[in-house]
């Protein structure tokens, strides 16, 4: 008889693993090498399974009896697409497909990060325990753990509809909110986060993966990331991709992706707010952060600023190779729209499609305030 947990109660034929009798599991359960305890590998459903499923699969090389009973398969992916919002328009282009080689090789990331199938550099989506099991996250909003406990989101009281859910939240989403948050529990509060640091500060050992998913991370309030695959994962040699794509300025109607900013300034509706802002903030032209500096540690909100095609200064915005006049890269909107240091040209002399960045590292900030006293200022 199959039962509710995951497993048969007959075990398998006896089959032992150590002192642990080996279960007969349902798809889609492990179960666990150090008390036999029986779960399933992807307990919230984000697709991202539990790192403790990953030691069972490891087990002898896949080949213990507790390892081949799991046939759950755990997803690959060998490159991130980069999305940007709204680049399409013009001769700009809409995505970089960036190769786990080559981020291995831009930050010098660990070996051990990384896996290898026929030279091929992937990594697994895997994400610890913590973040899987949804009562385990859910504990992380009263934990009185400083390194595990979450503030409800926005300051609010907490309650249902300020705290977020574990399917929500992978290793690499992290959030703009209380200054100890660490969304995605990699060691680092996600306020002082950011992939450019030439130095990766201390990072928790609970994944071997955490270096890589870190110069990966991405603000939930900016960007949203998603699998994509056209294999069968449980085929050995099937790697997909996972896209991080920017969230919109400009809105669509009924936001059918979920990809609508829900950030905005003030403003009136088709008319100057009370600052006279207007709409322009939706539409201006955005690049690399100018406060951007290669090779240093202190280069806060500037993610995915390495990810600039033909930049001629390793700091600063970044300008295209054959922009002689020192115009920024134009980022492939309406001319109209863009100020008079930008052409469409700059987007490719050549005529073809540049890839224009991610911008919204340069427009929105995730920034800390603390209040000073005035003799101190």
């Amino acid at each position: 008889m199959v039962v509710a947990v995951g497993h048969d109660d007959d075990g398998v034929a006896r089959l032992a693993f150590g002192n642990i009798c080996v279960c007969d599991l349902q798809p889609g359960y492990f179960q666990s090498t150090l008390d036999g305890t029986v779960t399933r590998c992807d307990a919230d459903g984000d697709g991202w399974v539990s790192d403790q499923a990953l030691t069972t699969a490891d087990q002898n090389n896949g080949q213990s009896p507790i390892a081949q009973e799991q046939t759950y398969a755990i997803r690959k992916i060998d490159a991130f697409e980069l999305r940007t919002d709204d680049g399409a328009a013009g001769t700009a282009a809409r995505s970089k497909l960036v190769t786990i080689d080559a981020l291995v090789s831009a930050y010098n990331l660990p070996a051990s990060s990384y896996r290898q199938i026929s030279a091929t550099a992937h990594v697994l989506l895997v994400e610890p325990a913590s973040l899987d099991d949804p009562n385990v996250f859910a504990s992380r909003y009263i934990d009185s753990s400083a390194a595990k406990r979450l503030r409800p989101y926005g300051g609010a009281v907490l309650g249902a509809e300020n705290v977020l859910f574990a399917a929500e939240v992978n290793p690499l989403t992290k959030a703009c909110n209380d200054d100890n948050d660490d969304l995605n529990f990699d060691g680092v509060p996600d306020v002082d986060q950011t992939q450019e640091f030439l130095t990766a500060p201390s990072l928790r050992p609970d994944l071997a993966s955490t270096p890589l998913f870190y110069r990966m991370s991405y603000f939930i309030e900016l960007d949203r990331g998603f699998y994509q695959g056209s294999c069968d994962p449980v085929d050995p040699t099937c790697t997909g991709t996972y896209v991080i794509a920017e969230k919109r300025r400009t809105k669509v109607a009924g936001n059918p992706d979920g990809l609508d900013l829900a950030l905005s300034y003030d403003e009136a509706a088709g008319a100057l707010g009370p600052f006279g802002e207007d709409s322009y903030w939706q539409s201006c032209m955005r690049g690399r952060e100018p406060d951007y500096v290669a090779s240093a540690d202190d280069k806060y909100n500037t993610d995915f600023a390495h990810w600039y095609d033909d930049c001629t200064n390793a700091s600063g915005t970044c300008r295209t190779a054959d922009a002689a006049d020192g115009h920024v890269g134009y980022d492939g909107r309406d001319p109209a729209l863009a100020n008079d240091t930008a052409s469409p040209a700059d987007a490719d002399p050549s005529g073809g499609a540049r890839w224009i960045g991610m911008g919204h590292h340069s427009q929105f900030k995730c920034v800390s305030f603390t209040d000073v006293d005035a003799t101190q200022a």
